[in-house]
């Protein structure tokens, strides 16, 4: 008994073959893809539940942020006027200090003169009526 086999026989056995091969493959491979998409499917709709929340959140976030902005920026108002104040009051300072130094600084040193004159006048009073008392006793 002689089997005979043509080459379409044997290209339809190789086909058959293939078939069952890929079947084996890609059974398994269209189960997966069926539980990823059911997954992706659930993902979605907890998406669509939860993104109404978040888009709220999203609106009372960037509200309190517009809000603590426009403070700020009045804060920072209040500072500028503040540096201005002390600058001013620097200013005034700077002046106080220059009169000072040139209208009292002078006369503060006319006064030490004036004392240091008085001081040193006094000084030699005294010393000749002290040389006046031991020449008396003498003189007797």
């Amino acid at each position: 008994m002689a089997i005979t086999m043509s080459s379409t026989d044997l290209l339809m056995i190789i086909a058959a073959i293939s078939i069952v091969v890929l079947m084996f493959f890609l059974v398994p491979l269209l189960i997966q893809l069926k539980q990823t998409a059911r997954r992706a499917e659930i993902i979605m709709e907890e998406f669509d539940r939860d993104i109404p929340a978040i888009l709220s959140s999203a609106r009372t976030s960037a509200a309190e942020i517009q809000k603590l902005s426009e403070s700020i920026g009045l804060k920072v108002t209040e500072i500028d006027e503040i540096f201005q104040k002390v600058k001013d009051a620097t200013g005034s300072f700077l002046m106080t200090g220059k009169l000072v130094k040139t209208t009292l600084a002078p006369t503060i040193i006319e006064i030490a003169a004036l004392c240091s004159g008085i001081k040193a006048f006094l000084y030699v009073i005294q010393k000749t009526k002290s040389t006046k008392t031991e020449e008396a006793p003498e003189n007797e």
